[in-house]
């Protein structure tokens, strides 16, 4: 087990390894939660966007994970990597029954989940001054639980916005009509054929979409979303979706170096086969590459949208 590693939250709250500005026995330095889901998918960017902070912004983090994922050698070499401001606390073992979806798999661990996080969350308010809550896509129901402690709650979209733009109009869509169109037409967003939609919103009748519903619908719940692109990489959806719309929680294009990474633009660049057929993708993912590093620097669309984020936390109370 490492030094940031605590498993399991019983055992100790994490350490804030920043210089600390102690007020009544409260460090009043800014402290965000971040509660990831199962799987490195969910973990990389989040824990990235929590390196961010910490390495730029001097906040700290409490990275928080499910036993199950927290046991494995990947989950425990990249823990290991973070910087001092980021501690990483795992959740004790839960009982989830065996043959579910991995949505429902997730979702009903997190539920039963929460008494453990109440208190991880109840150990911290009593030392740092929490700002945020921060939860992936399958996390709402953490939502609630951040309310009873004054911890505004956001949620952390990994993926890209034409997906984002899907999960807030399908509840809607739900009500509407017995199955998606095909393709799907969105506002601001090229039309989706059916056959390149996500599994789990094709069939409206299984239990992982029932559980999908009932975490889009909690998203009005949220202080703010937190998403993974940046305006160049998706420019008509980002402009529909930053307007706006009763129920829709802000929208913050974070993706910054250290979330959206320039070298993993430039690596698709080199992966593109040579000639004709691929020079018009050679040279979008080349005009990407541009965009990422303008976003990224001082100034850019995506540094100001992280800088807002920034600062409405430390302004919080």
């Amino acid at each position: 087990m490492t030094s940031q590693e605590k498993s399991p939250e019983k055992d100790q709250q994490p350490t804030v390894a920043m210089e600390a500005e102690v007020e009544g026995g409260v460090d009043r330095s800014p402290h965000v939660v971040m509660l990831s889901s199962p799987g490195m998918g969910h973990l990389i960017p989040l824990a990235e966007f929590a390196r961010c902070l910490a390495v730029h912004h001097g906040f700290s983090v409490t990275l928080v994970a499910t036993a199950d994922f927290a046991s494995s050698s990947g989950y425990r070499a990249f823990v290991d990597s973070l910087p001092p401001g980021v501690a990483s606390v795992t959740l004790p073992p839960v009982d989830v029954p065996d043959g579910m979806g991995i949505t429902a798999t997730i979702s009903l661990a997190i539920v039963e989940s929460l008494p453990a996080l109440r208190r991880i969350v109840s150990g911290l308010k009593r030392t740092v001054r929490l700002v945020a809550f921060v939860a992936d896509l399958f996390g709402t129901d953490t939502f609630d639980l951040a309310s009873e402690f004054d911890i505004p709650p956001f949620i952390f979209f990994a993926s890209n916005l034409f997906l984002l733009s899907l999960s807030l109009h399908l509840p809607a869509l739900h009500e509407t009509m017995p199955r998606l169109p095909d393709p799907v037409t969105l506002p601001g967003c090229l039309p989706m054929h059916w056959a390149d939609l996500p599994i789990v919103v094709k069939d409206w009748r299984t239990e992982e979409f029932t559980w999908l519903l009932h975490h889009l619908k909690r998203y009005e719940k949220a202080e703010g979303i937190l998403v993974n692109s940046f305006q160049e990489m998706e420019p008509e959806t980002a402009a529909v979706l930053k307007e706006k719309n009763p129920g829709q929680p802000p929208i913050h294009l974070i993706g910054e170096e250290g979330v959206v990474r320039r070298e993993e633009i430039s690596a698709a660049v080199a992966e593109l086969m040579e000639g004709e057929e691929g020079r018009a993708a050679r040279e979008r993912v080349k005009q990407l590459q541009v965009a990422a590093t303008a976003a990224a620097a001082v100034g850019g669309a995506s540094h100001q949208a992280l800088a807002e984020v920034v600062a409405k936390w430390e302004d919080s109370s």
